[in-house]
């Protein structure tokens, strides 16, 4: 690790209120120094440079997930020792770490594959897994996408930039041979919208050698994107059934709420253009999932919070301030 794990863990508690007694449930993460991300780094001047999105803390971003690296570590042991090497060598790395771990989860995601087997690099990075069936392999190029964020908080107003998806990724996939297909496999935090359903389809269409693109959230939820039908279909049915989010309940992000509403300003001040309808039909197939163990009722006004101090390493140390009660002042940093 390119931490002191242990050090670096924190409990993340929830005060409770008039009506919520007992607050949200207590989350817990651990901080990544340099991970290329975090609210130490000022956001850019114009709210709509894309730098943006890193100026920003959270999970995925600069906190990890204690129970995501146990299950990630799991994983990466049932590997031969020849095919742990490119993701321990992630996995020490302070600005691959969280993207290493992702990628090994997805490795939880098919339903009994006959083979699993890492494409090892050569003198060139292609695609990470080859995960076979009897009838059918799978070229899997696992993609984390922590910049996704803003569509978590600014909704339908935000969308990625052009090849987000798929633009490295129809690289280091290549054309697929008979008898396989490929997938590429993307992890974010932000749920699927219909604005998001044709971006994904424009993405597929502008990588023709990529046959399904495989969206799945933080908590669980997981849907198949195909602009062909029986690949679809054949892909969705290598996927079991989502077991109740065996993690954390939910995931959040440290919302600066000034950045926010001068990124909504400075889109409702510039014009837009309407893209033109594509013809092409995206098929879409929803993994079932089980429901969570346990269901926590949101409070009816979010939680806001404080910056109390900033340690050496960079990492925020935040304070949770209840609805309906003034936030006390910050400490120096």
């Amino acid at each position: 690790m390119p931490f002191d794990l242990l050090a670096q863990t924190r409990k993340h508690e929830y005060p409770g209120y008039h009506g919520y007694e007992q607050g949200l449930p207590t989350l817990y993460y651990y901080f990544v120094p340099e991970s290329g991300w975090g609210s130490e780094s000022a956001p850019p001047s114009d709210p709509l440079d894309p730098a943006f999105v890193r100026s920003m803390d959270g999970f995925g971003l600069n906190f990890g997930c204690p129970l995501r690296l146990a299950r990630a570590l799991e994983l990466l042991e049932q590997l031969p020792p020849e095919q742990q090497t490119d993701c321990r060598r992630g996995l020490a790395s302070s600005t691959q770490h969280l993207a290493t771990v992702e990628e090994l989860i997805w490795l939880d995601t098919w339903r009994e594959p006959s083979t699993t087997e890492r494409i090892l690099e050569t003198t060139r990075k292609t695609y990470d897994w080859a995960i076979g069936f009897d009838d059918v392999t799978l070229r899997l190029e696992c993609k984390f996408r922590p910049s996704d964020w803003p569509r978590l908080i600014d909704g339908s107003a935000h969308l990625p930039m052009v090849g987000a998806l798929t633009g490295k990724a129809r690289e280091q996939l290549g054309a697929a041979g008979a008898g396989e297909l490929n997938v590429l496999a993307v992890t974010a935090v932000a749920p699927v919208s219909d604005a998001f359903r044709d971006f994904c389809r424009d993405e597929l269409e502008r990588a023709r050698n990529i046959d399904a693109l495989v969206y799945r959230r933080f908590v669980g939820e997981t849907a198949v994107f195909a602009l062909d039908a029986q690949v679809s279909s054949t892909i969705a049915q290598r996927i079991p059934p989502q077991p109740a989010q065996p993690f954390q309940p939910f995931y959040f992000m440290f919302t600066n709420r000034a950045e926010a509403a001068r990124r909504q300003s400075q889109r409702q001040s510039e014009s837009h253009t309407v893209s033109a309808v594509s013809e092409v039909k995206l098929h879409e197939i929803e993994i079932p999932s089980l429901p969570p163990r346990q269901v926590f009722q949101e409070p009816p006004l979010p939680y806001r919070c404080e910056l109390r101090q900033r340690l050496p390493s960079g990492e925020p140390m935040f304070a949770h301030v209840p609805p309906y009660l003034p936030p006390t002042e910050p400490s120096d940093p």
